[in-house]
């Protein structure tokens, strides 16, 4: 069954993570006599046959080494995703609500009086409202701009504009207070781009 594969899957991989040390230690041995070997090759004047025996014989024990170590990392990596099988499909979930997000006007709460000049008399008056409208803005941190497996790749940048007009009441100083109306306008962005 697949519960019992798994189980042996898991079993082998954390038998190869005990081993590990040992293994590195019997790799760093090799190292030492693939050393000792080349430097003996190099210094002694052997004959041809014996010269080429010893050769094959080193590269032998180098493939048997690296691919013993090949096979130890596939199966561990294979018993952590046996661990977490729906770790993949998280992934891809989260994938999903990145391109989702996309490079598109959003909706952002703009407050009026940082959009006033600083001789403008609107914050001197009694009271004012609404003090906050809503934009549409290409916003980077509302935005992905990437690859199908969640890298980062380029900005979200504005690349059509508009003026929106909207409407504030405010309440005078005056006895008796006069409630009045004002226009303002701030610009709204109507198309975003991804840019590399």
């Amino acid at each position: 069954s697949s519960g019992s594969s798994t189980s042996n899957t898991l079993l082998k991989g954390s038998r190869l993570v005990r081993s590990w040390p040992s293994f590195t230690r019997s790799l760093t041995e090799v190292v030492y006599q693939v050393d000792y070997i080349r430097i003996f090759l190099t210094a002694e004047r052997l004959p041809y046959q014996l010269h080429k025996f010893l050769y094959h014989r080193l590269q032998r024990e180098m493939m048997k080494s690296w691919v013993y170590m090949s096979v130890l990392v596939v199966m561990v990596m294979t018993g952590l995703v046996a661990t977490h099988p729906h770790y993949n499909k998280r992934i891809k979930d989260q994938m999903k609500e990145l391109k989702d997000l996309g490079c598109q006007p959003v909706l952002q709460k703009v407050r009026v009086a940082e959009l006033l000049h600083e001789t403008d008399d609107l914050t001197d008056m009694l009271m004012f409202f609404p003090q906050a409208v809503v934009v549409r803005r290409c916003i980077e941190d509302c935005s992905f701009c990437g690859s199908n497996h969640g890298v980062l790749g380029g900005r979200c940048v504005p690349t059509g504009n508009q003026e929106k007009t909207f409407v504030v009441a405010y309440i005078t100083r005056e006895t008796p207070p006069k409630k009045l109306y004002r226009t303002l306008t701030v610009t709204e962005h109507t198309q975003c781009e991804c840019v590399h």
